[in-house]
């Protein structure tokens, strides 16, 4: 008796730390989001990813919603001059290589740039 009230607590720890580490995982996730102006021309829910870079983030973007690619980033693959992406509020410094630095509590917005006057 003893023995399989032993054996149920474990499993029963072993499943709760699965769900922790889960939840825990995505808590560590940056969190990449699209302005609706975007969203009327690729339908693209808030995602949660893991990169260590605006560009790797953008890229797991890509590769869960590939229309994306077209209408973020050019045929030389760099980000179109009607995209603004910002991280924790604050426009990103660079465009080029797309190398500003995540954490995994970032908020990530990309959004249609406007012009006129």
């Amino acid at each position: 008796m003893h023995a399989r009230l032993s054996n149920a607590l474990r499993q029963q720890d072993n499943a709760q730390a699965s769900h922790d580490s889960h939840n825990t995982h995505k808590l560590n996730m940056a969190t990449v989001t699209f302005a609706p102006a975007i969203q009327r021309h690729v339908p693209v829910d808030e995602q949660h990813v893991d990169g260590a870079s605006v560009q790797e983030a953008l890229a797991q973007c890509v590769a869960q919603t590939p229309a994306l690619r077209g209408y973020l980033f050019n045929d030389q693959g760099r980000l179109r001059p009607h995209v603004a992406v910002f991280v924790d509020g604050r426009l990103i410094r660079d465009r080029r290589t797309l190398g500003d630095t995540l954490t995994g509590a970032s908020s990530v917005y990309v959004a249609q740039a406007l012009s006129g006057g």
